[in-house]
C-alpha cells in the first residue's frame, strides 16, 4: 500500500470561468515530467479554504487525498469555491449545478496543459463536494475518468439537514420522542421555506434546498467510487449507503462503495457520537488504504466499461 507522500500546497493557478469570474488554485504533481493524469478536487460546504491543511495540523482531509494520489502518480488540482482566498464572486449565490458547471469550466482549462493527459482527469469532492461530484458524474460524462465521492450525500438538503440536526439531538442524549416531534417540524419548515424560494432566493440556502440527488444519481455515466463513515452524524451510513446501492445497481458504468470503520464525517477514527475534542485528529489508516485503492481502480479503467459490480464487502479492513 503506498502511504501519505509529503506535498506541497503546488504551482498557483487562475481560472477563468464562463460568466467571467476568475477562480484560484493550486496544482501539486508528481515527481518527473509528466505528462500525468489528474484529480480535480471539490471543495464541501461552507467558506473554508484548503490551505488550512497545509498551515494547521488538525486540519487534515484535503492534504491526505492530495498526497495519496500524487504518490499514486496523478497531479492533483484545489479549486478554490467562488469568493473564498483569490476566487472572485461568491459561492453564497450558487447553486450545485452552477458549481459543477466552474469545475467542468477549470477541467477544460486543464486539458489544454502539456503536463496533463487530456483524457485521464478524475474528480473527488467530500461532503457537499460529493454532490457535485455526483452532478458532474452525471452531466458530464465524456470529460471525467472517475469520479470519487466521500461521506457524499444521495439523498436531498432538506433530508440530510434533519438527519444531520437529529442526530445531534440524539447524541445528546434528547428525549426520543421530542427528537421525532423536531425531525418533523423542521421537514415542515424546510419544505415552506423550499416552496417560497421558488419564487424568490432568500439567503444562501434557497439557493440549493431544492436539490435532492436521487434524481442524478441514477443517471450517473462516469465510473464512481463512494466513501462512506460508519460513524457518520453528517451523511448518516443507514440512510445513505444502502440508497446508493439501490440507485447505483442499474447504471451502465463501473461502480465501487466502500464503508470505513469506527470512523466520523471527516473518516477520523471516533465512536458514534464523540466530538473532535475526545479524539486523534488524522485519518484512519483504512481510509488511506482505500483512498490507494480508489487510485488503482481509476488507472483500471478502460473506455469498455463491461463489468458494473460492486464489491461485496461491506467494510474495510485495517492493515
Amino acid at each position: 500500500m503506498i502511504g501519505l507522500a509529503k506535498v506541497q500546497i503546488g504551482e498557483k493557478l487562475n481560472f477563468e470561468v464562463r460568466d467571467g469570474v476568475s477562480l484560484e488554485g493550486n496544482l501539486l504533481k508528481p515527481k518527473g515530467n509528466g505528462p500525468y493524469p489528474l484529480v480535480v478536487f471539490v471543495m464541501g460546504s461552507g467558506g473554508e479554504t484548503y490551505k488550512i491543511d497545509w498551515e494547521h495540523e488538525n486540519f487534515y482531509l484535503c492534504r491526505t487525498i492530495a498526497s495519496v494520489c500524487v504518490a499514486n502518480g496523478f497531479a492533483f488540482l484545489l479549486v478554490e469555491k467562488r469568493g473564498v482566498e483569490g476566487s472572485g464572486g461568491t459561492w453564497m449565490k450558487q447553486t450545485f449545478e452552477g458549481r459543477a458547471d466552474d469545475i467542468y469550466d477549470v477541467i477544460q482549462s486543464m486539458k489544454t496543459r502539456e503536463d496533463i493527459i487530456s483524457d485521464k482527469i478524475s474528480v473527488a469532492g467530500q461532503s457537499q463536494g460529493g454532490w457535485i461530484v455526483q452532478l458532474l458524474a452525471a452531466k458530464y460524462p465524456n470529460e471525467i475518468t472517475s469520479a470519487l465521492s466521500t461521506a457524499g450525500p444521495v439523498y436531498s438538503v432538506i433530508e440530510q439537514i434533519v438527519d444531520s440536526q437529529t442526530l445531534m439531538w440524539t447524541g445528546k442524549n434528547v428525549n426520543p420522542i421530542l427528537i421525532g416531534i423536531g425531525g418533523k417540524l423542521l421537514t415542515c419548515i424546510f419544505n415552506i421555506y423550499k416552496k417560497f424560494s421558488s419564487l424568490k432566493r432568500m439567503g444562501y440556502l434557497s439557493y440549493i434546498i431544492d436539490y435532492d440527488a436521487r434524481t442524478i444519481v441514477p443517471e450517473i455515466k462516469t465510473p464512481i467510487f463512494m466513501i462512506f463513515a460508519e460513524n457518520d452524524i453528517s451523511v448518516p451510513l443507514e440512510k445513505n449507503e444502502p440508497l446508493a446501492r439501490k440507485m447505483l445497481s442499474n447504471v451502465q458504468v463501473p461502480y465501487q462503495i466502500r464503508i470505513i470503520p469506527k470512523t466520523n464525517h471527516g473518516f477520523a477514527l471516533s465512536e458514534k457520537f464523540q466530538s473532535w475534542s475526545e479524539i486523534k485528529s488524522a485519518p484512519a489508516p483504512a481510509f488511506i488504504e482505500t483512498l490507494n485503492e480508489f487510485c488503482t481502480w481509476t488507472k483500471s479503467l478502460t473506455n469498455q466499461y463491461v463489468d458494473c459490480s460492486i464489491s461485496d464487502e461491506l467494510f474495510v479492513k485495517k492493515g
